[in-house]
């Protein structure tokens, strides 16, 4: 009897399940957020440069540093997340730079990604 259960192996699959699962759904869950990072934050970058541009070529639109900051919020498609748009002039031309703040949490980890952008348009 004993030698037989040595040599059965219809258990395998799961214990290799159990083994591998949480690697592959922890593999895919990073996967998740990081892809979640670089769409914000190319989201982000989108609507700084957008805004800098109206600034210099819209003068109609975007007449104010208010203007073009709501010009910003407009163009920002986030998730979950509402930035920051600041507008100057610089030496550069019109420069608007956008932050916002990340916040994965799970259980009791929770982890925070700052974000931030900047467009100068002449």
């Amino acid at each position: 009897m004993k030698a037989t259960l040595l040599r059965c192996d219809q258990g395998n699959a799961v214990v290799e399940f159990a083994l591998l699962a949480p690697v592959y759904l922890g593999m895919l869950i990073g996967a998740i957020y990081v892809s979640l990072v670089a769409i914000t934050y190319v989201n982000l970058h989108f609507a700084v440069e957008a805004a800098a541009r109206c600034a210099a070529i819209q003068k109609t639109v975007c007449v104010d540093s208010a203007t073009t900051q709501s010009h910003a919020q407009n163009q920002f498609i986030g998730f979950g997340v509402t930035p920051a748009f600041h507008a100057t002039v610089q030496a550069c031309g019109n420069q608007v730079t956008g932050s916002t703040t990340l916040i994965f949490q799970a259980a009791a980890y929770s982890v925070t990604v700052p974000l931030s952008a900047t467009a100068c348009y002449p």
